[in-house]
């Protein structure tokens, strides 16, 4: 089977190889186009650098013990009610200092190890007392109410028995 010959290079009007036929140029519009899209990317790149930076973050389970109380999350992306109760929390905690929330995800190595440890199943809230000694699970969907006033007579037993 033969192959077709590829050319070297372009030739100019002229017939000499690697001659330039005409230089580049680009319009007012194609050179604003091509700004936005710079800009476009870059700033795509910074959302996904803080998305990424919060989920490691997020999932970081090393602050257990770390001298506040944590709440622990154990979750699954595929679980629906897993992915409301996750919604929920991060309202409930958006302004809280005095706790600390985490998400341990059944996919992860860490996450299902300390599923497994815990025995506990998805949609699961896992309380750690400031040294990390696991104090109370609660397992269930509710509402933001309902999980603050969780959150807070838990916290409070453990803030009690630390005195």
């Amino acid at each position: 089977m033969a192959r077709k010959k590829r050319k070297s290079s372009p030739t100019s009007p002229s017939g000499k190889a690697g001659a330039s036929a005409k230089p580049l140029s680009f319009s007012r519009r194609q050179w604003i186009i091509g700004a936005l899209g710079g800009v476009g990317a870059i700033g795509g790149a910074s959302v996904l650098h803080a998305w990424d930076t919060r989920t490691k973050e997020e999932h970081d389970l090393t602050v257990i013990g770390q001298g506040k109380p944590v709440v622990v999350q154990v979750h699954d992306r595929s679980c629906p009610t897993c992915r409301r109760l996750k919604s929920t929390m991060s309202v409930v905690m958006s302004d809280r200092t005095d706790v600390i929330y985490r998400i341990a995800d059944l996919a992860s190595a860490k996450g299902g190890e300390m599923g497994r440890k815990y025995n506990a199943p998805k949609v699961t809230l896992l309380f750690f007392d400031a040294s990390g000694e696991h104090q109370y699970t609660h397992t269930g969907l509710q509402t933001a109410e309902q999980l603050t006033d969780l959150i807070d007579n838990v916290v409070g037993q453990m803030e009690n028995v630390a005195s």
